[in-house]
């Protein structure tokens, strides 16, 4: 496992180790997107415990996407002061901070939600700019990158998926066609912030069999047009992650490890990965980076203690995650109640 704790660098990322926390909707933020002081000690406990790259809870980058009531918001600068105290806070610790920037589209709470099918052009470039403004917060705030998120059915995910993209224009058809909208807000990010790395997430499988069957095909394209955009890295995760029981092996591996051996560009896996044998198995497989969701809720302090040696999070996958903290106080059902509330300062 040394391998794993030592430093690494994923594209101009300077990191201490190997393990990144992946984006995780806490439901601890405000009812009008506002980042709110629990979220800032959520970040503080992960850094202190030497998880190296922290990516934020999903952010909504225009009302219009806004996947859930406590969901973040950045389509403003209400949320740039905490944002800035959270980056100086992550810093401190010698952790990496890299904000998550999505638009839920049919997903979406709003009153006006819509999917590629139903989006005019006009739709699709206020779509790209939001994208392109909210970035420049995250830099503004201190963030050392951004992740755009094309994965969980969200409306890049959308976009790229043949089951729900049926256009017959430019943003649709091919992978090429249906990937453009995402390299777009990639391309203005760049001529926006300059240098500021910019990374993806991404499904790696759709939810019918058939279709998913070519599918590996199409990401393989989009992944080398994101290695040749100069993208820093994707994370793979899946349409169906909610699905596997606790004794599932690492989710996505083998597709992952072949996507990874076509195109070149650095991977991070999220899914099922609970312990040091886990671990192991991803890298060896040659990804770059693992990923890290529900066993963080349920021990924030899991990194040092994969470090002290063999160790299995007794994270039972059952997605319960936060569903109890605004009446039970806890994050994960193995908690005692109210324990959270107090650690959270709620």
């Amino acid at each position: 496992m040394s391998g794993v704790f030592s430093p690494f660098s994923l594209g101009p990322l300077a990191l201490k180790n190997r393990i990144a926390r992946s984006a995780t909707q806490d439901n601890l933020g405000g009812s009008q997107g506002q980042i709110t002081p629990a979220e800032a000690l959520l970040y503080q406990e992960l850094a202190k415990n030497q998880v190296a790259l922290l990516f934020s809870a999903h952010a909504y980058v225009t009302p219009e996407g806004k996947a859930s009531p406590t969901q973040n918001g950045l389509e403003d600068e209400r949320n740039l002061p905490i944002l800035e105290q959270i980056a100086g806070q992550v810093h401190e610790q010698g952790a990496k901070m890299v904000m998550q920037l999505s638009h839920a589209g049919e997903k979406s709470v709003s009153s006006r939600p819509l999917g590629p099918d139903g989006m005019s052009l006009q739709d699709l470039r206020q779509v790209r700019d939001a994208f392109v403004q909210a970035a420049m917060r995250a830099q503004r705030a201190g963030m050392d990158g951004v992740q755009i998120h094309c994965a969980h059915g969200y409306l890049l995910s959308q976009f790229l998926s043949p089951l729900q993209n049926h256009r017959q224009d430019a943003y649709g058809g091919c992978p090429e066609n249906r990937f453009r909208l995402a390299l777009e807000i990639i391309q203005g990010i760049q001529d926006a912030c300059g240098g500021l790395p910019i990374l993806i997430k991404i499904n790696s499988n759709l939810p019918d069999a058939q279709a998913d069957l070519a599918f590996e095909g199409d990401l393989e394209t989009v992944l080398h047009l994101c290695r040749q955009a100069g993208v820093a890295a994707a994370e793979v995760s899946g349409c169906d992650f909610r699905s596997f029981p606790r004794q599932a092996p690492p989710y996505y591996l083998a597709r992952a490890a072949r996507l990874r051996k076509a195109c070149g560009l650095p991977l991070l896996l999220v899914g099922g990965i609970r312990s040091d044998a886990h671990i192991r198995q991803v890298l060896e497989a040659g990804l770059d980076m693992v990923s890290l969701c529900r066993p963080l809720i349920c021990q924030p302090d899991l990194v040092l203690r994969l470090q002290q040696g063999p160790y299995t999070s007794p994270c039972l996958s059952c997605n319960q995650c936060f569903a109890a903290i605004g009446t039970e106080g806890r994050t994960c059902v193995l908690h005692t109640k109210g324990a959270d509330r107090q650690r959270l300062g709620l």
